[in-house]
């Protein structure tokens, strides 16, 4: 997971197009990133992980394999996570809105997030930021 400067570390996993997914999600952010953040800040990354997870499992389609992408990277003064899926683009007026009509996860994430957004160079993620505390440790 590190590279050969130990400058940045990078996870990337595949999980299925199910709710199990979720449960993988919150388990790999609590066994890779437990160690760097105080159990409030692993908390919520956590649950904002587990918010985009289980927004493209339940609004978005699946890649062609029928998965969804987490993918953590390690930076020296920031966490980064991106959920990725299959479907072309983000459809804020529709699945978006009634989203958030009924879960408020997006909203979740802009109020503990550092910084988020969304990527669509070729493939759609949404990524959120969280910054790493001044020794890059808790």
């Amino acid at each position: 997971m590190s590279d050969p400067h130990g400058s940045t570390e990078r996870l990337e996993l595949r999980l299925t197009h199910t709710g199990v997914a979720v449960g993988r999600a919150r388990r790999l952010i609590e066994e890779r990133l437990g160690s760097l953040l105080a159990r409030e800040r692993l908390e919520d990354v956590k649950l904002m992980t587990d918010e985009l997870v289980s927004n493209a499992v339940r609004h978005a389609q699946p890649d062609a394999d029928g998965t969804v992408g987490v993918r953590v990277d390690v930076l020296p003064d920031r966490i980064r996570v991106a959920v990725t899926d299959g479907s072309p683009q983000f459809e804020w007026t529709t699945r978006a809105s009634a989203e958030l009509a009924g879960g408020f996860g997006l909203v979740l994430v802009d109020r503990m997030a550092d910084r988020w957004g969304l990527s669509q160079d070729g493939r759609k993620a949404v990524w959120f930021e969280v910054d790493l505390p001044a020794h890059g440790r808790r």
